[in-house]
């Protein structure tokens, strides 16, 4: 048929339509391999024909490349053809050579919308290969059948038809496949649980603060947690007496953090014996989630917690207090800057109080007290020149190019460093 070997790639650059369809039926399969693939890239209408011939090759490989060059086409013609050689049996049995068939299923959906139909009747083949692969084409699709397929995969015995499900949930906004999607949270299989937990994730328009009540007692902790970080995140007050109630019986460090978001005089008062708590983890979310809320209320809490053996905790519970905003909190640091000893603390201590002078809330008699312990810092820094500024309790903060931001501090006669944030 040929007198010398076609040159494929000379007769793509020029365009030589009638070469390449002549091409599909050289001898060699590198050839004819070539020219279905660059007829894919022509646009002309001219190749349709016989690239749909191609799809009854006896070469499985070539009838792949007629698929893939039919789908860069995008003429509806090709549907029907398409169609049949998805809905056939095994194509090869080399497990290093592509099926045909996914071939067609993928060029089905390059197709769009005329090609819909036969994906979706190609997911009642009973072959496990077709659907998958017609399920994954169908992603590009958009038709209002999808809701149910989606909600099919996500019951399906097979991990990666459950996995591709999760990755519809772009394709709907409907509330419907959220339970599912929560069931999915507690699969067997890592990734399922992981595609499950972004695709929730991805639907926080359509998150209710009553959906997610109804799991926060769940046996599996994956959707548990789910849920739990889902009302704190939404901060509705709703969720408030469902949590205590849930903390009562079983004290979480998520519920607290999730009440903690939540926030209000109710959630104070139910965190406050959590200070004392003999789990430290507990007594930790407890202080970082009053110094969170902040107020008045917090203050007493947070005092009493400056007593705690774990010194992170004391640490959080002084910043607190100084980031509370309450004009009761600058007396008990004060006292305290009195009566420690640890320069550690009196530095987180001082930041404290500089935090609520520049808050503007404290009574007047704290604010002289204040006042006289700033005075004494800048009488420090001007009798020891060696001594970095102390900034805290100015107005406008550090200066950008000061070195005083580096909370350090060097003593003339040890040349030692004390860093500030310890």
């Amino acid at each position: 048929m040929f007198n010398r070997k076609p040159d494929i790639s000379r007769m793509r650059k020029k365009g030589n339509v009638r070469g390449l369809i002549k091409a599909l039926k050289h001898k060699a399969p590198m050839i004819k391999y070539g020219a279905a693939e660059a007829l894919g890239g022509t646009g002309d209408k001219r190749s349709l024909k016989p690239l749909i011939e191609s799809l009854g090759d006896d070469d499985n490989i070539m009838r792949a490349h007629a698929a893939d060059a039919l789908g860069k086409l995008g003429d509806p013609i090709a549907v029907e053809p398409l169609a049949i050689l998805l809905k056939t049996k095994k194509q090869t049995n080399n497990p290093y050579q592509r099926d045909a068939r996914e071939s067609a299923a993928n060029a089905l959906g390059k197709l769009g919308k005329p090609a819909t139909d036969a994906l979706i009747s190609a997911l009642t083949y009973p072959d496990p290969d077709v659907y998958f692969w017609s399920l994954r084409a169908l992603e590009g699709c958009d038709d209002p059948r999808l809701l149910d397929i989606i909600i099919d995969t996500f019951k399906n015995p097979d991990y990666k038809i459950r996995r591709i499900g999760t990755a519809f949930v772009h394709k709907t906004s409907s509330s419907r496949i959220m339970p599912y999607l929560m069931s999915l949270l507690g699969d067997k299989v890592d990734a399922v649980r992981k595609e499950a937990d972004s695709a929730l994730k991805r639907m926080y328009p359509q998150w209710t603060t009553a959906f997610f009540l109804l799991y926060i007692e769940d046996p599996d902790p994956n959707r548990r947690s789910f849920a739990v970080d889902a009302l704190r995140q939404l901060k509705d007050p709703a969720a408030i007496e469902p949590l205590l109630s849930v903390l009562k019986k079983s004290p979480s460090i998520h519920i607290i953090d999730a009440l903690g978001e939540i926030g209000g005089s109710q959630v104070v008062s139910e965190l406050v014996p959590f200070v004392k708590d003999k789990i430290v983890g507990l007594r930790f979310a407890a202080v970082k989630m009053l110094k969170k809320i902040g107020g008045d209320s917090v203050v007493p809490a947070l005092v009493s917690a400056i007593d705690d053996p774990d010194e992170s905790i004391v640490k959080l519970a002084i910043a607190g207090l100084g980031a509370s905003g309450s004009s009761k909190a600058a007396a008990p640091l004060l006292d305290m800057l009195q009566k420690e000893k640890l320069t550690h603390r009196r530095e987180k201590i001082v930041d404290a109080l500089a935090e609520l002078y520049k808050s503007q809330t404290v009574a007047e008699t704290d604010k002289l007290r204040i006042l006289a312990l700033k005075n004494e810092l800048d009488a420090k820094h001007n009798d020891n020149p060696y001594t970095v500024h102390d900034d805290r309790f100015d107005e406008s903060g550090p200066a950008p190019n000061d070195c005083s931001h580096t909370d350090e501090k060097i003593h003339s006669d040890s040349g030692q460093r004390i860093n500030l944030n310890m």
